[in-house]
């Protein structure tokens, strides 16, 4: 197993959300996708990458049964812990890397919900982590963005130039992104992701671009979007 600089890759695979925007009893992560579900394919991706020491995955009590039939029956064997997360998603990232150890110089966080994962998307990321401490994927913003007020009316139209859309994977140096969770959990403030957490904490985030697809299921009208893509191969 390869190490980064300053110690080993460790993985948090995020799966215990609650998929509010799918309805009652929905798991977006067990929906098929092209005869699977949809976390099966960032699972395989973090097995299969050499630059992966071991994942640590989150659930909820509703859905850890059936993620500890999928870890066995696909053999994935780099899934060394699963933790049951906590009511927000910055609550399951804290939780799990909390139970990182000093091995691990690096940490990749995914949104398990985002099933076009790869090789070169974790490599790159760590390739940009290494030198600057931190690197999150994204992709600049091609469509006019328009800033309205509460009743939908536009307010001004935001210059896209210096916007990016931020997704995940994203990486940090281990004690990077433990000490701006720990700032944000005793600040108790809200961050909707990772490089948030950092920013709160005034750790700096560097992106790096990714041009390929990579969608988060979110609504069940993704899934067709997503097999569409699938059968493309891209």
């Amino acid at each position: 197993m390869p190490r980064a600089k300053n110690g080993l890759a460790t993985a948090i695979l995020l799966a215990a959300g609650r998929s509010r925007r799918m309805g009652r009893r929905i798991d977006k992560l067990f929906l098929p996708l092209a005869g699977r579900p949809v976390l099966f394919y960032s699972l395989r991706a973090l097995q299969r990458s050499p630059s992966i020491h071991q994942v640590f995955l989150t659930c909820n009590e509703r859905n850890r049964s059936k993620l500890q039939s999928l870890v066995r029956r696909h053999r994935f064997t780099k899934v060394k812990k699963m933790i049951r997360g906590g009511a927000e998603r910055s609550d399951s990232v804290s939780l799990a890397l909390e139970k990182i150890g000093k091995e691990s110089g690096w940490v990749i966080i995914h949104d398990g919900a985002r099933p076009f994962l790869n090789e070169a998307m974790i490599r790159e990321g760590l390739r940009v982590a290494r030198q600057r401490g931190s690197a999150v994927i994204g992709s600049k913003v091609v469509d006019t963005i328009k800033k309205v007020n509460g009743r939908c009316r536009v307010h001004a139209t935001v210059d896209r130039n210096h916007l990016f859309a931020v997704q995940t994977p994203q990486v940090f140096r281990r004690s990077l992104i433990l000490n701006a969770y720990r700032h944000v959990c005793k600040k108790k403030l809200g961050v909707t992701d990772d490089a948030a957490a950092v920013e709160a904490w005034g750790g700096k985030v560097y992106l790096y671009e990714y041009d390929g697809p990579n969608p988060k299921i979110t609504r069940k009208q993704d899934i067709r979007f997503a097999e569409a893509l699938l059968k493309l191969k891209i």
